[in-house]
């Protein structure tokens, strides 16, 4: 992203000293001279918008296990700044560590963290987020968005339909008993899972975040394409074993903003 802005206001200074070369040196030279000034610290703010825009960006992991204080700690002296903690299993129920891992990650100094529900198709949307949110409220828990992890689930009786309509259906279900909840909600996908499970024309999510997956060890929006009726990037991952690292942006753009 960065790359293409600076490529972009660089080109525009390329057209436009071409066009001050054609001109009558000898009778616009101060015209031309203040052009080209102008053009400069076009170029210049171009370039402090891009570093200005890198600057934003915060790198964060999401985690499927109990990880404990220190370990966040040292992880917020590496850079990392925010935790995503897996809240339900995939096969239907809490994740009893994630009470305590955000604590932990509180303690070990992160700035923000949410939690992500794996559903399971086998059972009520609503009666899965609202299991999570009273088990997490039981422990007085403080998190920002439930995600809502969209993905093959290998869990028995767990699996997505092979109607792409009803697992539309299904996901809006799941985003709406959020906000029933009164919790903020996104969703965590690839484009190749949003395709394969909810299909291109599912629009239920084009109001929430896009947690944005592909695993190619670059945390970047290089590769970003739209899916999900139009959808910009708000977090781009890249997996490293069994730990992902997240790279989010400030804003939080959703599924049908424009960038």
């Amino acid at each position: 992203e960065r790359e293409s802005l600076v490529t972009c206001c660089v080109v525009v200074l390329c057209v436009a000293l071409r066009v001050l070369r054609g001109e009558d040196r000898r009778e616009k030279q101060q015209l031309a001279m203040g052009r080209l000034s102008v053009l400069a610290c076009v170029l210049v703010l171009c370039l402090v918008a891009a570093a200005t825009r890198l600057a934003m960006a915060s790198r964060g992991v999401d985690v499927s296990d109990q990880v404990l204080p220190a370990t966040w700690k040292c992880l917020k002296e590496h850079g990392y700044t925010f935790g995503i903690v897996r809240g339900f299993h995939s096969y239907g129920g809490v994740d009893t560590t994630c009470p305590h891992t955000i604590y932990n990650a509180w303690d070990g100094g992160m700035d923000h963290v949410d939690v992500y529900l794996f559903p399971c198709q086998g059972k009520s949307a609503q009666a899965q987020v609202s299991e999570l949110v009273k088990y997490l409220h039981s422990y007085n828990c403080t998190y920002g968005k439930i995600w809502i992890d969209l993905e093959t689930n290998p869990s028995p009786g767990c699996g997505w339909s092979s109607e792409r309509d009803i697992n539309c259906k299904y996901l809006g279900e799941l985003l709406g008993a959020g906000h029933s909840e009164k919790r903020n909600m996104g969703v965590y996908a690839s484009e190749s899972m949003w395709s394969s499970i909810v299909g291109d024309s599912c629009t239920v999510a084009k109001d929430h975040p896009l947690w944005y997956a592909h695993y190619d060890n670059n945390p970047s929006f290089s590769d970003f394409r739209s899916f999900g009726d139009g959808s910009t990037r708000s977090s781009s991952s890249t997996r490293t074993r069994s730990v992902e690292s997240a790279v989010a942006w400030e804003r939080t753009p959703t599924l049908h903003d424009a960038l």
